[in-house]
């Protein structure tokens, strides 16, 4: 993330990297029946799924991403390509999902992601059953994905960039 980028931008990059992210865990074939098995369980079957996870691995990015350029401030971080998976599926793992969309930039309804953001916040501040325990299976999903597409990466600690 360098200085120059707007949060539109800066969004827009964490998007595209979480959807290549998500399709390189695809390319094994374990992984995808896994996924479709877990799906299964935890009756996560309908369409908005895969948009649901690759939205949910980009805020999780997204979120990586503001974490190194406030830590980092005297010196702007070079890009979000650089984050490392590893860090992308801690902030999955352990960040709490409402911390997503406070740094979030404002979409709007234009944006692809628009409708997926605003179903995950919704799941995020239902206090009934079940969207609470459907926004942590996605959790669980979006960070396996990520632990796949690094484990399929030639690169010893691959970063969102280089899958």
């Amino acid at each position: 993330m360098t200085q120059s980028q707007n949060p539109d931008q800066i969004w827009a990059k964490c998007h595209s990297l979480a959807g290549r992210i998500y399709r390189a865990a695809g390319e094994n074939p374990g992984e995808l029946s896994d996924r479709s098995r877990r799906r299964t369980t935890w009756d996560l079957n309908t369409a908005d799924t895969d948009a649901l996870v690759i939205t949910l691995i980009a805020l999780a990015l997204h979120s990586a991403a503001l974490d190194a350029a406030h830590q980092h401030a005297d010196t702007a971080m070079a890009s979000v390509d650089g984050i490392p998976l590893t860090t992308v599926a801690e902030h999955l793992r352990a960040r709490p999902r409402h911390e997503f969309f406070a740094g979030a930039p404002p979409l709007n309804s234009q944006s692809p992601a628009a409708k997926t953001v605003a179903a995950l916040r919704l799941l995020a501040y239902t206090v009934a059953r079940p969207a609470p325990l459907t926004l942590e299976h996605l959790a669980v999903d979006a960070w396996t994905c990520v632990l796949a597409a690094a484990a399929c990466s030639p690169q010893r600690e691959p970063t969102a960039g280089s899958v």
